[in-house]
Formats: structure tokens, sequence, C-alpha cells
């Protein structure tokens, strides 16, 4: 198994931490059987990603064994938050193409517990392997390895792919970044993910005091 170190942190201010803890708490306990959560947002750049790997820390070290599954396939900023050494690594798009199998895929981190599933080099037909029927045997393989497992997606309002794959999750959470989004668009983000039969069970509130949630 390939192992990568995570950029972030594993210190914050208290409040930003105990904001973690309680959408934590509110997920691992909103309900019996569900495993599965999709974060997602109305545009690019809101935070989402951030807010997917401080959950999954913050998820670890409670003992929960987690993965952060990267479903954006088109411009995924996971890049940014690990340390890849130069490398690129195989992935999600791998995958679902037939080219790996699980185990070849899947990264450990510097983060006990905490594992990472890349979303591998950009494809022509991201909406198309979304969709296939090995995406939805991937989620059924996952589900009995991790406890939790979080899924990245592309903003809502630049493709299809997180409907796509919300019909694979058990809940979703919306990220809004604060002072610039549109009562609107997460009405209309909301929506869409309601269409794909996924219950929306809170949001995050990030960049209100530097690019944290408070809420």
């Amino acid at each position: 198994m390939k192992r990568v170190n995570l950029l972030l942190s594993e210190h914050m201010p208290p409040e930003i931490e105990g904001a973690y803890q309680t959408l934590r708490t509110n997920i691992l306990f909103g309900g019996t059987g569900r495993k599965v959560f999709l974060f997602a947002s109305a545009a690019p750049g809101e935070g989402k990603s951030t807010a997917v790997l401080r959950l999954a820390m913050s998820m670890a070290r409670l003992g929960k064994k987690v993965l952060v599954l990267d479903a954006d396939l088109r411009g995924s900023k996971l890049h940014t938050r690990i340390d890849m050494q130069g490398r690129m690594l195989s992935g999600l798009s791998n995958f679902l193409r037939g080219e790996l199998i699980v185990e070849e895929a899947v990264c450990s981190t510097n983060i006990e517990r905490l594992y990472l599933f890349p979303p591998g080099p950009k494809p022509d037909n991201p909406t198309e392997l979304l969709s296939s029927e090995r995406f939805r045997e991937l989620m059924e393989i996952l589900r009995k390895v991790f406890d939790v497992i979080l899924v990245d997606t592309p903003a809502l309002g630049t493709a299809v792919d997180a409907q796509i794959t919300a019909v694979r999750a058990d809940g979703a959470v919306i990220v809004i970044e604060a002072g610039t989004a549109r009562a609107r668009d997460e009405k209309g983000a909301v929506q869409m993910l309601q269409r794909s039969r996924c219950p929306v069970i809170g949001a995050v509130l990030m960049k209100a005091k530097g690019e944290e949630p408070l809420a």
C-alpha cells in the first residue's frame, strides 16, 4: 500500500477543533447504518476539500477507520494538501477503467487509521465512469472495509458528477463559503442532491475566520 503525508497541521485553535467535533458527532450519531457521506458545494473554492480532510482527521482520532474518497475527477485539489513527492498517484479513475484493484489505489497516511483514495489521472469521461457498475461495486467493497467514508466531489454548479455520486451516499453535507455564497445557489445545490434521493444532513460554514469552519 502506498503512503502519503497530509500537509494539514493536526493542531487547530480550540474553537475550530470544537466545531469539527460537533460536526463529527452529528454525523456519527445521526442515524444507524450510515457510513458514506458526500461533501458538496454550489461553487468551486468554498473549502470543501479542507473540510473533508479535517473531519476525517477528527474521526480517525476517535478510533474510526476512515477513508477519504476523492471523486472529483475533473479538478481535484487533493494534490495541494498531501505530499505526493513528485508522483502522480493512481486512483479512482484507474480503478474504474479496470487498470488496478482497490488495494493498489488506497493510500495510508501519516494519521493513524486515516486512508486516502486519490482521484487518479483526469479522465475524458468522468460522468460515465462514476455512473458505471464498477463504481457501485467499489462502494459496496469499501463499506465492508471502513467505518466511515467521506466523499469529495466537484462543485454542483460545474458538473453533474456530485449528483451521480450522491446516489451511493447515505447523506450529504453542503459546504458554504462565508460572505460569498448566495441563498439561491445553496438552495439549488440542496435540490440537486435531493433529486438523487440523498438526504442533506447538514451544512458547514467555511472561511468565516481564515480557512476553517465555525459551524
